[in-house]
């Protein structure tokens, strides 16, 4: 049996081909070391952009994040195919196994991204991730308090509205736009808390006790809103593909649309699991920071 790094294409950068030596055979390991991978990525590419002084250094090394790793993804969804048509009735747990990778890909970029933010002056910040602060232009500075959050059915219909943005692109760009949805959400979210917890730091008595705070309040909805876009975008990649390779009276093909209808329907639920928790956790939790 070849270790599981191996069943694959040309690794997308040197660092995944390196990883690659490593003789890795079982899944918890694999997740690892393309979570691993990712914050390699992620922290490579920043330091290239800012060296090369390249305008929009956060959206050009997110370009190049998502590129590297779609070889990865791909090897995700190879994996999840011969599982699939291998083993009758193994969609549920074959899903599952491949969400998981996808989510630690995004763990990955998270960690790589929050790092590159952490140690990066406030001033560069704000000029290499001008994307991020899209939404907060008039407001001199970014704050996380429990007002932000209190916005009930407004965070359901604008993650609805993202997810299925995220599904068009994955439809039409495959793994592509996977690491697309995944390396956005992960670079938006890492810098948006590092500056609003910069910020706050500033005005509070514990640092250390702020920031803590910001981190429980925000993990579980940044995880299922990851969750949701991951679930839409494999949703979408297994209708591109499914209606190219197969006839409209194969089996194969309604199977195909079984699968994307059921994961869509799923990626729905983690948007509305989100968006409850987003707007009833996250405001909770922040009034530790009053």
């Amino acid at each position: 049996m070849l270790p599981i790094n191996q069943k694959t294409e040309e690794a997308g950068s040197i660092f995944g081909a390196i990883l690659n030596r490593i003789n890795i055979t079982n899944k918890t390991g694999w997740n690892l070391l393309i979570c691993l991978e990712a914050i390699i990525v992620v922290i490579v590419s920043v330091f290239i952009c800012q060296t090369l002084n390249i305008p929009e250094t956060g959206l050009m090394s997110l370009a190049f994040v998502s590129a590297a790793v779609v070889p990865r993804v791909n090897q995700i969804l190879q994996i999840n195919r011969e599982r699939i048509w291998s083993e009758p009735g193994s969609g549920w747990s074959a899903n599952r196994e491949s969400l998981i990778s996808g989510v630690s890909i995004f763990v990955g970029m998270f960690v790589g991204f929050l790092l590159v933010a952490i140690i990066t002056d406030t001033s560069e910040l704000l000029e290499n991730f001008k994307f991020v602060l899209g939404s907060y232009e008039g407001e001199g500075k970014i704050e996380f308090t429990p007002e932000r959050f209190d916005k009930g059915i407004s965070f359901v219909q604008n993650n609805f509205m993202v997810l299925c943005l995220f599904f068009l692109i994955g439809f039409f760009y495959r793994a592509l736009g996977a690491t697309l949805a995944l390396g956005w959400n992960a670079g938006v979210w890492a810098v948006t808390i590092v500056l609003a917890t910069k910020y706050g730091m500033q005005d509070s008595a514990e640092p250390l006790y702020y920031s803590l705070i910001i981190a429980l309040a925000l993990t579980p909805h940044i995880i299922l809103e990851a969750l949701s876009y991951l679930t839409a975008s494999l949703s979408a990649i297994f209708l591109s593909r499914g209606i190219i390779l197969y006839q409209a009276n194969d089996i194969r093909l309604r199977r195909v649309l079984a699968a994307v209808i059921v994961l869509f329907v799923v990626a729905v639920l983690f948007v509305i699991i989100a968006a409850i928790v987003e707007g009833n956790f996250a405001p909770y939790i922040l009034e530790f920071n009053q």
